[in-house]
């Protein structure tokens, strides 16, 4: 496959698709054409010229918006140079993790942003740009031309903080040219979802779904980004809705917790208003694991949308998608058919009992491993080494999920080998627990986290989000457990906390969870933090 440059399609887009919006500010209407956006960009390359930053310097921005973010992420991309991105309310630890592992020459910050952010930059000697999003980009020196400017044929660097559920922080580097090629071909295979559309994007800066997903895909279909930075600080499906309806919004990504609150509102008292306001949404994306099959169909029909699930790794982006055609022919879940350009391999065969745990028939089950034309090029350490991905001798990268082929040729995935606890009368998957926790009165999520006992065994913990304040929720809950299951899936203890803590892809953030395991044993009163 030809690797595209990022920077020639930067001046097709505003070629092609010249007055069309290519952004547009949820808060207050603001749009911006692409026409108008890659002179911007063009004007962002020139400033950096102008400060004489080195054409392979790494460029931190620290930008309150989403569409301020891109615009100089697309920039910083296509002059060749690298660039990493932190909202502005990054803490000392997030700030830190950037500055140790990715070494910024130069920073781009807002007026406001805290005097403590601005001591640490300074002491590690990174060079300053103060840039207001509440002034027009022009206010930047325009010298030279877009093509000037654009057409250097440069690959830039892409890093995008990634801390799993392990919690340790790392970046994953990936080529601009790449990610532009692979949002070309995935939007190239949902052309008709696509095309001249209205994306919602109300993901982190730092998150491959922001850069990826409701970035790049978007502007390479001739579509308009639609952020809302608000979003994230009073997440609600009717807070959703009424920018989707407003904005016109066409396409969805939604995080697990975004779904879940969609999927609330089918029994709630606004459920026809929140039908109205997706009328116009082509197609709701998920990543795998989101949603089963039942509930996709129960949002299906309850608000006439088709769910289209994926399954994507930020070191791969996506391998496997759904389509409006060809989808729901999972008996579970189904990530969908494998994408054109990606070879899937079934790596090591997963042994009877665990296979048995996790699958609940005989089907074979297997690591899967990937290969793409889109892998990340390395991951950057703590410590600033750089690591090119483990891949085999034919290309292959081991996911960790384990799944198999189904006869429809779609990937079904069941799990994922670090998900599973080893007792001694039997495997433990600890999303089965999770699950069959939600069963009980009063519980509203739950997160199980693997330990390790005094002896140095196997364990978890399960955490309990709840409704109801009575004092002993946790000890009844156990008890039910212990009814309900059988030894092996007992929780060695249960623990209520107000919410459980996500990471910024949505996922469960287990590092944090551990942490407050570690902070309730101090206290007289392990129940409840």
């Amino acid at each position: 496959m030809k690797t595209l440059d990022f920077a020639t399609g930067l001046i097709s887009c505003a070629k092609f698709y010249g007055d069309r919006p290519a952004l547009i500010e949820a808060s207050d209407g603001e749009t911006v054409t692409f026409d108008a956006a890659v002179d911007s960009i063009a004007r962002i390359v020139s400033r950096l010229d102008v400060e004489e930053i080195a054409e392979d310097a790494v460029v931190l921005s620290l930008l309150p918006s989403i569409g301020w973010h891109f615009l100089f992420f697309a920039a910083v991309a296509a002059s060749g140079r690298g660039f990493v991105s932190l909202n502005s309310e990054a803490n000392t630890e997030e700030l830190n993790a950037a500055i140790s592992t990715l070494s910024p020459a130069v920073a781009f910050v807002p007026p406001y942003l805290s005097s403590h952010s601005l001591k640490l930059l300074e002491e590690q000697n990174v060079q300053l740009i103060e840039i207001d999003p509440h002034e027009p980009l022009d206010v930047m020196p325009n010298i030279r031309t877009r093509i000037d400017l654009l057409g250097r044929e440069r690959d830039g660097t892409v890093y995008l903080r990634t801390s799993g559920t392990t919690g340790e922080p790392r970046f994953i580097e990936h080529s601009a040219n790449a990610l532009w090629t692979a949002a070309n071909s995935f939007a190239d295979y949902h052309k008709e979802v696509m095309s001249h559309g209205r994306f919602l994007n109300v993901f982190s800066y730092d998150y491959l779904a922001s850069v990826f997903n409701c970035g790049l895909i978007p502007w390479s279909a001739g579509s308009a980004i639609v952020s809302d930075p608000q979003f994230r600080r009073r997440e609600s499906a009717l807070q959703m809705c009424h920018t989707v309806a407003t904005h016109s919004v066409s396409v969805l990504w939604l995080t697990p917790r975004m779904l879940n609150a969609l999927t609330a509102s089918l029994d709630a008292p606004f459920s026809a208003h929140v039908k109205e306001s997706l009328a116009g949404v082509r197609a709701v994306f998920v990543g795998m694991s989101a949603i089963s099959n039942a509930e996709k169909r129960k949002l299906e029909t309850g608000f006439g949308v088709p769910v289209l699930e994926n399954y994507a790794l930020t070191e791969t982006t996506f391998i496997t998608s759904e389509t409006l055609d060809v989808r729901n022919r999972g008996a579970n879940q189904s990530s969908g058919s494998r994408l054109p350009w990606v070879e899937l391999a079934l790596g090591d065969t997963i042994d009877g009992e665990q296979r048995e745990m996790m699958n609940g028939n005989t089907e074979r089950l297997y690591e899967i491993a990937v290969k793409t034309p889109f892998l990340a090029t390395a991951i950057r350490g703590p410590d600033g080494t750089r690591v090119a991905l483990q891949t085999d001798d034919s290309g292959f990268l081991r996911t960790g999920d384990v799944g198999f082929l189904a006869p429809t040729g779609d990937l079904q995935l069941v799990g994922r080998l670090r998900d599973i606890v080893k007792r001694d009368d039997g495997l433990v998957q600890l999303r089965e627990v999770e699950e069959h926790a939600r069963k009980f009165a009063g519980v509203e999520s739950t997160a199980a986290v693997l330990v390790k006992n005094e002896n140095r065994e196997d364990g978890f913990v399960l955490f309990v989000c709840t409704t109801n304040e009575n004092d002993q929720f946790a000890e009844d809950l156990e008890r039910w457990l212990h009814d309900s299951l059988p030894r092996r899936m007992w929780p060695d203890h249960v623990q209520v906390i107000e919410q459980i803590p996500l990471t910024r892809s949505g996922k469960i953030a287990r590092a944090d969870l551990l942490k407050r395991i570690r902070v309730s044993t101090t206290q007289e009163d392990k129940q409840t933090l």
